[in-house]
């Protein structure tokens, strides 16, 4: 692994806060990825007509909910740190 590099100019704000949004946009694509799998697993393992609970879903749906919520809160962060980037290159541009 190479050195950690700090930004400096323009270009490399500019380049890091579009490879922040990459990233949100992957997490963000994660979450819902696992909020679709677990309304088809829901679907596939349903709860007995009698009532009780399919235990697979109920720990499946925990599952997925444990992902979903991480992959929300990376992509929020992801977004906050290209805010950051996008601001500090508009701030080195005079705008």
């Amino acid at each position: 692994a190479g050195e950690a590099k700090v930004a400096s100019t323009t270009a490399e704000h500019g380049a890091l806060a579009k490879q922040d949004k990459d990233q949100a946009t992957l997490f963000k694509q994660g979450g819902d990825d696992h909020r679709a799998m677990a309304a088809a697993y829901a679907k596939e393992h349903p709860d007995s007509k009698g009532g009780a609970k399919s235990t697979w879903n109920t720990k499946m749906q925990k599952h997925c909910a444990a992902l979903a919520k991480d992959a929300d809160k990376l992509a929020a962060d992801a977004d906050k740190a290209a805010d950051y980037h996008s601001l500090r290159a508009k701030e080195l541009q005079g705008k």
